[in-house]
């Protein structure tokens, strides 16, 4: 057996660590085996160096293939909280903050390209980011910007894209996610 891998991404604070609980628990009760691998704690450490914050990164997603490798004929389901799609969107990003170059930033998504290949299933919340005073409006379109430049790279996807209910959201996410298993 291999694990189906399920990627999480979106914009900030708009409910993926809530729908990600949910579905484990939810994948578990039905008997399935499931390893969640947490999102980017640094994102928003807004005092880091972009070298910092751009190895930071690098190492993330270092340990997500490394764990991945590890448990993928061990587990049904292995869960991502924003992963190698999401790498596509944050290299872009740092590359209009002029934290890298853009040259460097297609090279990074190149190589990342080929690990997005992996994810079986994608789930995009897309829903409207809350602007919070610790977050600036110009970094959250940024990576509006970038979310939708992407798109088009975003395959076997389901895209959350107007505000409902979490029960409604997590229904939708469910049988997304299980169809096929």
């Amino acid at each position: 057996m291999t694990a189906k891998l399920v990627e999480f991404l979106g914009m900030p604070r708009v409910g993926k660590t809530h729908q990600i609980q949910l579905l484990e628990r939810e994948l578990k009760k039905r008997g399935y085996s499931v390893l969640v691998m947490g999102g980017h704690p640094y994102l928003f450490r807004s005092k880091s160096l972009p070298a910092e914050i751009i190895a930071d990164k690098l190492v993330f997603f270092a340990n997500v293939l490394e764990e991945f490798y590890q448990n993928k004929e061990e587990l049904d389901f292995i869960i991502i909280d924003r992963g190698f799609y999401d790498s596509l969107v944050w290299f872009d990003v740092e590359a209009l903050f002029h934290h890298i170059s853009v040259r460097c930033a297609k090279e990074l998504k190149k190589t990342f390209a080929k690990f997005s290949k992996k994810v079986d299933k994608l789930v995009c919340l897309m829903l409207k980011a809350p602007v919070r005073k610790d977050t600036s409006s110009k970094y959250l379109d940024i990576l509006q910007k970038s979310y939708k430049n992407n798109r088009k790279l975003f395959k076997n996807a389901i895209f959350i894209t107007k505000q409902e209910s979490p029960a409604r959201i997590h229904k939708r996410i469910l049988n997304f996610v299980v169809s096929g298993s």
